[in-house]
């Protein structure tokens, strides 16, 4: 959860405890109900769920109490998204039951619909596709002997999820279209829209991001004017990507830079997946300083998440960028803390690479018997590690530093060890190269 998520949270709960409290000094039963069940489901969606459960159960009480079917089946269906929320499926499977026994006492239809779409839902949640199916098609048949465009609107979208969970993107597409036509006629815009993004993220995945494009950038202005962050962030998410692939790159410096901006509402992930697309963007227009500064930002970002495996990344990245940039000491001081990083994170192999290149870089900085030194360590790494590759280009580094030290006996040495990995491994391209110095050094 957002650090804006959690202060939406909060601020969610704390509004429903002073209804709960207003409610319960009108002495409204039906109203201290509602309120109850809603202070309820916000508790468990902030992960206090044994709180929730007893302003839950409340609720239904009350509701049995005042004998108001639709505000008792209200109450059980909020009891069942908390259930759903907190990952206790068979809790929220028992209490759809409950809602199905009082449709069929009353003989309600909409309320068995009601109690199967949720069954529904739940099972697919909890990962049993075939169960869950069964639950919809019975939902769906009764949405077919009714009147009520609303519930066929939501067994459609709710058979398009399902079929996206089991790898049908084009059977969702027409589902999605489906309830979305209804959606319109109904004037239910935030439905409508949830299905536009539905139907954009499918077009994405099939590759038609100029469709994806239009479907999203209607999802955004909408969300925008709703005031809606943690959707606009997604919506950002997408756009950046989809933009990304037709090779715009000011439209996804345009959305990335936008969803950086959203800041406190948006999560870890996402933030990461945008420092990325700007970052990657600025080299391939050439902006290589823009693309650094990022780089830096995105480093203190990862760090200040406690995310190494990231911080790592991103200096990996940066030092890289400084090398081709002609820096050789910023990308030294880099490629050393990000030594001490992969070591942190165990990355054993990308801690035997950073220790060659803190060597290659220290040799390039003319700074040769320190290079000798990492040279030796990242030989040793790379035979502990089997990285032939690397272990051939360290050799050939330390050959290159013991020639420039006018000590041709190792600089010999070194070549010939590169070598005999080189052609151990097969690497004929390398090899060439290792026999072209050992005959310079020999000269």
């Amino acid at each position: 959860m957002s650090k804006g998520q959690q202060k939406k949270s909060s601020q969610n709960i704390k509004l429903c405890r002073e209804e709960l409290i207003a409610a319960r000094e009108g002495d409204d039963s039906r109203q201290i109900s509602m309120t109850a069940a809603s202070l309820g489901l916000a508790l468990s969606q902030a992960y206090k769920s044994a709180e929730g459960l007893k302003y839950l159960n409340e609720a239904i009480q009350i509701a049995k109490k005042v004998d108001d079917l639709g505000l008792h089946v209200h109450c059980l269906g909020m009891k069942a998204l908390a259930f759903q929320f907190i990952g206790r499926f068979p809790d929220a499977f028992k209490v759809a039951e409950e809602i199905l026994k009082l449709g069929e006492k009353h003989e309600d239809d909409a309320l068995r619909f009601d109690a199967f779409a949720s069954m529904g839902q739940i099972l697919m949640e909890s990962g049993e596709e075939i169960l869950a199916l069964e639950k919809f098609k019975e939902a769906q048949e009764i949405s077919d002997t009714i009147d009520d465009p609303r519930r066929t609107m939501n067994i459609r979208s709710a058979m398009g999820n399902y079929s996206l969970n089991v790898a049908a993107p084009d059977q969702a597409f027409d589902y999605f279209e489906d309830a979305l036509a209804i959606a319109v006629s109904l004037g239910d815009k935030n439905t409508e829209i949830g299905l536009l993004g539905n139907l954009g993220t499918i077009l994405s995945w099939k590759e038609q991001h100029r469709e994806a494009v239009q479907a999203f950038e209607a999802v955004l202005d909408h969300v925008r004017k709703e005031g809606n962050k943690e959707v606009e962030a997604q919506t950002l998410r997408h756009l950046a990507n989809s933009h990304n692939q037709l090779k715009q790159p000011n439209k996804v410096l345009e959305y990335a830079k936008a969803g950086l901006a959203l800041d406190e509402w948006i999560d870890t992930q996402i933030t990461v997946f945008f420092y990325e697309k700007i970052i990657a963007t600025h080299y391939k227009l050439g902006e290589n300083e823009e693309a650094e500064a990022y780089t830096l930002q995105a480093i203190e970002f990862a760090a200040s998440r406690g995310d190494e495996g990231k911080e790592l990344d991103f200096l990996l990245s940066l030092g890289e960028s400084f090398v081709l940039s002609g820096k050789p000491e910023e990308a030294l001081d880099i490629y050393k803390k990000a030594v001490q990083k992969a070591n942190n994170a165990d990355r054993k192999k990308d801690a035997a690479y950073l220790t060659g290149r803190v060597g290659i870089t220290l040799a390039e900085l003319g700074q040769l018997s320190e290079a000798v030194t990492y040279h030796e360590t990242a030989v040793k790494l790379a035979q502990e590690r089997n990285l032939a590759d690397l272990e051939g280009e360290q050799l050939l580094m330390l050959a290159i530093a013991y020639f420039e030290k006018n000590d041709n006996k190792k600089a010999q040495e070194y070549c010939q060890a590169a070598i005999q990995v080189y052609v151990k491994t097969g690497l004929k391209e390398d090899e060439q190269k290792a026999r072209q110095l050992l005959a310079k050094i020999d000269a």
